[in-house]
């Protein structure tokens, strides 16, 4: 098994941005050491929408993609973010 496609995440370096005026957190997985304009992460955004006295949690890995590790932590609002 190749160790980029490891699916335990503890080993993994993490980086969370939370904008608490959109609503938005982007959280992104790459292995220590990795520079944030390397194309070396996988990066989920999760959404947060809330209606009355109800929340709406949304999780999406960018371009549906939680293993390739092909990603720039640099460049994650630019990747789509839509359930397929």
């Amino acid at each position: 098994m190749s160790l980029r496609s490891v699916r335990d995440y503890s080993v993994l370096h993490s980086i969370v941005e939370e904008n608490t005026s959109t609503q938005i957190t982007y959280i992104g997985y790459s292995y220590p050491g990795d520079k944030k304009t390397d194309p070396k992460w996988i990066i989920k955004k999760v959404s947060e929408t809330t209606v009355g006295d109800i929340v709406t949690t949304e999780s999406i890995w960018a371009d549906n993609d939680n293993s390739s590790f092909k990603k720039k932590w640099s460049e994650r609002a630019s990747y789509s973010y839509e359930i397929e």
